[in-house]
This record gives C-alpha cells, structure tokens and sequence, in this order.
C-alpha cells in the first residue's frame, strides 16, 4: 500500500510534496508550469511542474486540452464584447465582465493575460487582444 501512495503522492528526495497545491498561498503554479498557446498544453518548469502534470493528466486527457483551447477562444470574443459594451453599455460590460471572470477554466484567463503582458505575446494571441487585455487591465480582475 506504501508503494501505491507514494506514486500518488510523489516527494522529493528531502520528502516535500513534488505536487503543486494550488489553494497554497506560496505553491504558485506559475513557478512550475507554463501554458503554452501553440498547442494547450502544460510545459513543466521544474520538477514539481514535471510530477503535476503526470499524475494528474493534465496533458494526456484531449477533454482538458480541448477545454483550455475552447475556453481562450471564447475569452478572446468575451473580451471583444466587454470592449464594445464598456463604450456603449457600461450595465452590459458588468454583466460580461463577470462572466469572464467566473468562466470554466479559469487559468486560462490567467495565462491570457500572463501572456499578453509581456514583450513578446506568442502569434495565437492577436494584437486587437493583447490590446483589450492592457487596456482595461484585466489583470486587476484576477
């Protein structure tokens, strides 16, 4: 049974959990994985990022690699709408806004607007969101 656990519940050679906590206030993923946008998948940083992403499946299962790719998708064309609505209907962008950030998968927002702070944006991310993302700080949402 030992051995079972432990393959569940990887540690390092010192016994610290190899698995990232998310609920941790110092366990933040961003320090151990990275999404990348070209295919949605998880790149670990660490091997910590490395043990996640095995035991967990997170690249193996098509459903949470199609989610994430889906989930930017319909982020981008939110974002769109809170744009045109925070010129013309303040009420709406609220409603949108929370709709946003509430969205399933939501790291996926994290990572967008990761992403688009930075001085190169990767190709997938177009200028017009990059844009919309700065601009209205989405960021301060998080």
């Amino acid at each position: 049974m030992g051995n079972y656990k432990r393959s569940l519940f990887p540690v390092d050679p010192q016994g610290e959990p190899l698995l990232i906590d998310p609920t941790s206030p110092v366990d933040d993923p961003v320090k151990h994985l990275l999404l990348t946008v070209a295919d949605f998948k998880f790149q670990p940083l660490d091997a910590k990022g490395e043990a996640t992403i095995e035991v967990f499946g997170l690249n193996a299962r098509s459903p949470l690699v199609r989610g994430r790719k889906n989930t930017l998708n319909a982020l981008v064309a939110l974002l769109r709408r809170y744009d045109q609505q925070h010129k013309d209907d303040p009420s709406g962008a609220a409603e949108t806004k929370a709709c946003i950030v509430e969205f399933p998968f939501s790291g996926v927002l994290f990572w967008l607007v990761k992403l688009t702070q930075g001085e190169f944006v990767p190709a997938k991310i177009d200028a017009e969101t990059v844009r919309i993302v700065r601009a209205h700080q989405v960021a301060t949402w998080l």
